[in-house]
């Protein structure tokens, strides 16, 4: 017994040694390993490799492919079709269960003795279809619950409920703000922040950009700002419009899709463009935008740099999570990170709130010109020229 003891506090020393000298990686890389090794064995034991199935007898000797293969993957629509009559899993794990239908999601109970629902009801809900049927009780209505809430509602302490708070994907910087916006400083951030730039924004100049939900001004201000020589890197917006838009523009490889589509995917940089500008947005687009189970997924699909494009005090007024994003972003980023009107044109001058540097212009345009301003800004813009020449 004695001996043992020793050997474990040799151990202990050792580790405590490696954590002191910063040897954290080095010593999670080991039990990375040596778990996997210690699953692979216990896998080896119990696991016939011999066995051989096809798509049309798998289900013939169930029992066995399910030794041979222990866990597998479907859809809540097909789970019942993909096993065998009468079969019954240990368990089943429902993922991604805030964007599951309870119909569906009901389904896949009657297959297993024990069901964990993952999920996470701070991030953008399921989409569901109209149906005129009415639920028996509140939380079974598939039309305003998901099968989370759904869980949540119904259960509540009579299950046992669990938050994960350990977060691996993104940069400390990032996830910080969903922390702090959306969990309450719940999370704990698991990935190291040794300085890098990992929080940018780009702010468009004063004015009426927005065309039938796209901006091309914050598609051509971001051009100009530029990106990273990253590979994987994402452009998310709330309109499919704006994302067809983008793809004149931006480079083929960017990995173009709504927020929506992007929930349960991540990028190396993910570029938001909120498409929204100041002065004919209406309430309900500006809600829409800064649903803050949008505004979540959006930030935490970025594993090492984020950038926010958006126009100049859209959402002040609202003063919701957009809001407290650009204030975070301005607060926590290095100045050279925040651009403000990086693309300007002489036409943001019909607008009644334009960016300063145009009041030169402004204050050379001749009313003599024309009645109209639009041709007093050409008339101005032709003569520069003309002296150019």
């Amino acid at each position: 017994m004695k001996k043992y003891y020793n050997k474990k506090k040799q151990y202990l020393q050792k580790y405590k040694s490696e954590l002191k000298n910063k040897r954290f990686e080095k010593l999670l890389d080991d039990l990375t390993n040596k778990s996997m090794k210690y699953l692979k064995q216990q896998l080896s034991k119990s696991i016939p490799l011999k066995s051989n199935f096809t798509m049309d007898t798998y289900k013939n000797d169930f029992s066995n492919f399910i030794k041979r293969f222990p866990v597998i993957g479907s859809s809540t629509h097909s789970i019942i079709n993909s096993l065998a009559k009468g079969a019954i899993l240990d368990y089943i794990i429902i993922d991604e269960a805030s964007q599951q239908d309870i119909v569906p999601g009901v389904l896949s109970l009657g297959c297993a003795k024990n069901i964990i629902v993952v999920g996470d009801c701070k991030q953008l809900p399921h989409i569901p279809d109209k149906t005129e049927i009415k639920a028996p009780i509140k939380y079974y209505d598939c039309t305003k619950y998901s099968l989370l809430d759904s869980f949540v509602e119904l259960f509540k302490e009579k299950v046992p409920i669990t938050l994960l708070k350990e977060h691996y994907r993104c940069h400390p910087k990032i996830i910080q703000f969903c922390n702090q916006q959306f969990y309450n400083n719940q999370l704990i951030p698991m990935t190291r922040d040794d300085g890098e730039a990992s929080i940018e924004l780009v702010i468009t100049s004063k004015g009426n950009h927005t065309r039938k939900n796209t901006n091309l001004r914050e598609i051509e201000s971001l051009v100009e700002v530029g990106w990273s020589d990253e590979r994987d890197i994402g452009f998310i917006t709330p309109y499919n419009n704006q994302v067809n838009l983008a793809g004149e523009y931006l480079p083929e490889e960017f990995v173009r899709a709504t927020i929506h589509k992007f929930q349960g995917r991540e990028c190396k940089e993910v570029i938001f463009s909120t498409v929204l500008d100041k002065k004919k947005s209406s309430q309900e687009s500006i809600s829409f935008v800064d649903d803050p189970h949008l505004v979540n997924v959006a930030v935490s699909r970025a594993i090492n740099k984020f950038t926010l494009v958006t126009g100049n005090e859209v959402f002040t007024r609202n003063n919701k999570s957009l809001a407290a994003l650009v204030r975070y972003i301005k607060y926590y980023a290095s100045e050279e990170y925040i651009y403000n009107s990086p693309v300007i044109s002489a036409f943001d001058l019909l607008y009644r709130e334009y960016d300063r540097s145009l009041e030169k212009l402004n204050s050379r345009l001749n009313l003599k010109d024309s009645y109209f301003k639009s041709e007093q800004i050409m008339a101005s813009v032709l003569r520069d020229i003309l002296k150019k020449t």
